[in-house]
């Protein structure tokens, strides 16, 4: 996504540190590398070699969200104290009442133009030293509390782990109950709020999980109307017992939605309706 690229952009190497006497390997007086603590490297290390995809099995993606929520929470913090960017950020008390998320815009946009800008804050003026300190700060703290979530092994970070989807029948919200007949998931999805695989965003454990995306997909292609693709997850069937009740998940969540006959039906597979007390 766009707003992952910005950030990978904003955090590349001892060039975002502020002139703090560095010599040409990047490290001061001291022998500390210019982007910080080792935790802020090893988050840095991962995210420069991302492709940027938000995909449910990338560590890097899994990573990068964590450190836009501690950029958010500082960025929007300065300005608004801590209380109002907790509920700005889904960790306050009325993102609970609203579960589907209170934002269905995402402020991503907002913190990086800031941060590009070379502003710390909203309303401070140009302080580079200011937001380098500030981008090493949240790579450090958003390394830390993807260690404390998911473990230290980068190999098994992945961020479907936190973003999952669960298509939740309304019967089942009513009667849990029936949860295991009627409804589907949770599943790790891919996407975020800032890309075109949209996945919304609420309040687990302090980080903007997913909980909601689009439920019908198309792409329709002009220039040849049978290349169309189109899916409607869970499924086209309303019966639990059907075999199409659920069988465009796992088109869903690849983002690959099966094709869409356009035309003439088949021979043989036309279904004729007729009104009662008529023939055919």
């Amino acid at each position: 996504g766009g707003g992952a690229r910005a950030v990978a952009g904003a955090t590349d190497g001892p060039g975002a540190a502020p002139d703090t006497g560095t010599d040409a390997t990047g490290t001061d007086a001291t022998g500390t590398d210019a982007t910080g603590t080792p935790a802020a490297r090893r988050a840095l290390e991962l995210l420069t070699g991302w492709d940027c995809a938000v995909g449910a099995g990338s560590g890097a993606a899994l990573l990068y969200e964590r450190l836009v929520t501690c950029l958010t929470r500082r960025v929007l913090g300065a300005a608004l104290g801590e209380p109002l960017a907790r509920q700005v950020t889904g960790q306050g008390d009325l993102n609970a009442a609203l579960p589907g998320g209170p934002y269905l815009a995402t402020p991503t946009d907002v913190v990086l133009r800031l941060l590009e800008s070379g502003r710390p804050a909203i309303g401070a003026a140009p302080d580079p030293a200011a937001v380098a300190a500030l981008l090493r700060d949240a790579l450090s703290e958003a390394e830390r509390e993807t260690v404390a979530r998911h473990g230290p092994d980068v190999a098994r970070w992945r961020w479907g782990d936190e973003n999952r989807l669960a298509f939740v029948h309304p019967l089942a919200r009513a009667f849990p109950a029936l949860a295991a007949v009627l409804s589907r998931g949770p599943l790790p999805a891919g996407g975020d709020l800032d890309t075109v695989n949209l996945s919304a965003r609420g309040a687990d454990g302090g980080v903007l999980a997913g909980n909601s995306g689009p439920v019908y997909r198309a792409v329709y292609d002009l220039a040849d109307w049978s290349r169309s693709r189109a899916g409607h997850a869970p499924g086209q069937s309303g019966h639990p017992g059907s075999r199409g009740y659920a069988d465009m998940i796992p088109g869903w969540l690849a983002v690959a939605p099966p094709p869409l006959p356009w035309g003439p039906a088949p021979e043989g597979r036309r279904l004729i309706l007729v009104p009662a007390g008529r023939s055919g």
